[in-house]
């Protein structure tokens, strides 16, 4: 089991895309038998599910990851509460996921909750997690309207943003 495991872990981080697929079949190899074991909420049973739902979303299959980020979130704001990083680093990849599905409502709301609670928990904007949040946030919004764009916006990459009000 554990050795199955750490194989998957280890081609999960190639480039090749056939090691990814590899990695893709030993998580789904080992979680049934992690559950069963561990328990559905052990913390290497949710990283299992988690590693399983972001190399399925690497590879263009959103539609099966999608449930498995949500168990993820469900679980840990079990084991863990709302407000635990855990928790809240479950919120975020389910908010990258639906962004990626085109379902931004969501993630904005996702990315808001997030923000909302580092903010609090690290004491303001500096927080590494918050700028995250923040720039996570920021791009869902871009995605989801029409903004402003500066004339000066760099030929690559995501123009700045003119905000005109603040967050919150």
């Amino acid at each position: 089991l554990l050795a199955n495991h750490d194989l998957a872990l280890t081609l999960m981080y190639q480039k090749d895309k056939r090691k990814k697929k590899e990695a893709a079949r030993l998580f789904r190899q080992v979680l049934p038998a992690q559950e069963t074991t561990l328990g559905k909420c052990y913390e290497d049973t949710l990283q299992t599910i988690g590693n399983l739902s972001s190399l399925l979303c690497e590879q263009g299959e959103h539609v099966e990851a999608l449930p498995l980020q949500r168990q993820v979130l469900t679980r840990r704001e079990a084991n863990f509460g709302a407000e635990h990083h855990s928790t809240l680093t479950a919120a975020n990849n389910l908010a990258e996921l639906l962004r990626h599905e085109g379902k931004y409502d969501a993630a904005e709301g996702l990315y808001r909750q997030a923000v909302d609670i580092w903010m609090r928990v690290h004491e303001g904007e500096e927080h590494p997690l918050v700028a995250t949040g923040m720039r996570n946030l920021a791009r869902v919004l871009f995605q989801q309207k029409p903004v402003e764009r500066s004339t000066n916006a760099p030929e690559h990459g995501m123009p700045p943003l003119h905000v005109t009000h603040s967050y919150g």
